[in-house]
């Protein structure tokens, strides 16, 4: 397009590739309001939430053993042993993952998870029963567990009756987590600060679906929310960080392939063109640099062995993690011209 920078054409295909990803993995994407309509944005608050299959060691808080009804149990026992295992938890987040939370949608409340977004727990669904055949999400259940995940552990911090959104907001949830595990705890804590008052969960719930932060006091010492907190907007204030570093990862591809006498432009398949065409793409390995008249495709780890490759790699991680490539493969069809199938070899791992 007349005028476009190589930064504007990179930023509008990073917006159009993360509209297909919205439609292969079928989040709810209304678009009802419109500075929120972001499709960025969306996919971020799916990809954040969304727990990467790997086994994972089961830790417990000082919560348990606790006294839980048979079905709860099972439900329970069977979750752990899919977390340690590796297996695909998502669905039994339930369907707010997908199809009801929707971070351009009207209403605020329901715009993400709030409970991750102000204290970064998640929780799942605990039925007595398997996963019926063709359906996706578990069905809902009566008990929760609350969770905090990391890369090799999941803690799990309590497990209580669902009730209404204000059990979202429950404090003890928190206060369990912080007395659980200090480290985690000294990590959130206010330095040089104390507080005495107490969260009620009325007040919690009202504020966080108001879109305002509030510190946490436990035992004197003051917390900042692990999740990093909402904003006025309802959504998470990690997802505005999020989409910034995509903009940051788009300017550093763009700089390093505007250089005339960079990697990319030197290449030798692509020096030859007298005015080469660049764009992102996706290919069978995730997200790639791709050179339209050579047929020259980049993978994100392509570069020169002494570049900071933060750029193309950070954007393929945000944009194409390894556990969405399998849904991106079986739907390339979607994805149509973002979809490239390189004529030449591709261009070196480095």
């Amino acid at each position: 397009m007349l005028g476009m920078t190589l930064r504007d054409r990179f930023t509008a295909t990073v917006d159009a590739i993360a509209t297909r990803l919205i439609e292969t993995f079928e989040l709810r994407f209304t678009r009802e309001v419109a500075h929120l309509a972001s499709p960025v944005m969306r996919w971020l608050d799916f990809r954040r939430r969304h727990v990467e299959p790997m086994p994972r060691t089961a830790i417990a808080s000082d919560r348990f053993p606790l006294p839980l009804p048979p079905q709860a149990v099972v439900g329970l026992e069977r979750l752990v042993a899919m977390f340690e295992r590796g297996d695909d938890v998502n669905p039994y987040q339930g369907r707010g993952l997908r199809m009801r939370n929707d971070t351009s949608g009207g209403k605020r409340h329901a715009r993400t998870d709030l409970i991750y977004a102000d204290w970064g727990i998640l929780h799942f669904h605990l039925p007595n029963g398997p996963i019926p055949p063709g359906r996706y999400f578990a069905p809902s259940s009566d008990w929760l567990a609350f969770c905090l995940i990391a890369d090799t552990q999941v803690a799990f911090i309590d497990v209580r009756p669902h009730g209404d959104r204000t059990a979202f907001a429950e404090p003890e949830l928190l206060a369990t987590a912080l007395r659980s595990w200090p480290d985690f705890a000294e990590r959130h804590r206010l330095k040089g600060i104390s507080g005495e008052d107490a969260p009620d969960k009325g007040t919690i719930h009202a504020l966080r679906e108001g879109g305002v932060n509030r510190f946490f006091t436990h035992e004197g010492s003051v917390y900042a929310g692990p999740g990093g907190g909402v904003m006025t907007a309802g959504v998470p204030l990690h997802l505005v960080r999020l989409e910034d570093t995509v903009a940051d990862f788009v300017d550093q591809v763009a700089a390093q392939v505007d250089d005339p006498s960079g990697y990319y432009r030197m290449y030798p398949t692509v020096r030859l063109v007298h005015e080469p065409v660049f764009d992102l793409r996706l290919h069978e390995e995730g997200l790639g640099l791709f050179e339209a008249t050579s047929k020259t495709l980049f993978q994100a780890t392509s570069g020169p062995p002494s570049a900071q490759r933060s750029g193309m790699s950070g954007l393929s991680d945000l944009l194409v993690p390894p556990w969405a490539l399998p849904s991106v493969r079986a739907a390339k069809a979607r994805f149509d011209a973002l979809w490239c199938e390189p004529a030449m070899p591709q261009a070196d791992r480095t």
